[in-house]
């Protein structure tokens, strides 16, 4: 090996390293991996979500554990975990969040295009987190994905799905909401 510098022994001996590389590979048989294994690991790559990445976040925002939270995420498209709303157009799922959201309405919210979450009044703060679409709020203020709206207790505010695919958003209420004369609290199917 000749010595043209440090540069010239490092390109040597990474040409006899990948020489030696690429003979080893020759010479390794190739394994076919158990059918099971295959199953195990193309199974986990369907199990992601196209909500994966709002795990933490939703996570924080709902007093869970990460792995709780893209659980809950993957949910999102079944049919079955929803339920009618407050409102035509409106349907509702509900999760169970950590203790730091107890007393609180908690889970996502699904506004189709064109519908309207009725004029209401927090009883407690609400936060309400954007997953997909937007919702405009009847004061103008729009909400994309990935966005946060807190509204304190005692505000009120209507909104309705903004663009033309439905609106998904994680949110949590204190306490409950009252809509005219109705107050819908924790336990309320229609929340």
């Amino acid at each position: 090996m000749t010595r043209h510098g440090d540069d010239a022994l490092v390109d040597e001996r990474s040409e006899l390293d990948d020489a030696e590389l690429e003979a080893l590979l020759i010479a390794t048989p190739v394994i076919t991996p158990p059918v099971a294994l295959k199953a195990r690991v193309f199974a986990s790559i369907d199990e992601v979500s196209r909500f994966d990445a709002l795990a933490q976040r939703l996570a924080d925002l709902a007093d869970l554990a990460v792995d709780k939270a893209r659980e809950l995420l993957r949910d999102i498209d079944d049919a079955a975990r929803w339920m009618a709303g407050a409102a035509d157009g409106v349907t509702v799922f509900h999760i169970e969040a950590g203790p730091k959201l107890e007393g609180a309405i908690v889970g996502f919210l699904r506004i189709e295009p064109g519908a309207r979450f009725p004029d209401h009044t927090h009883i407690g703060e609400e936060r309400a987190f954007v997953l997909q679409g937007a919702f405009e709020s009847h004061d103008g203020v729009i909400r994309r994905a990935g966005e946060l709206d807190v509204r304190a207790a005692g505000t009120a505010h209507g909104f309705r799905c903004h663009g033309d695919k439905p609106c998904i958003f994680f949110v949590s209420v204190q306490e409950g909401i009252q809509i005219d004369e109705a107050m819908l609290g924790p336990d309320d199917p229609r929340m």
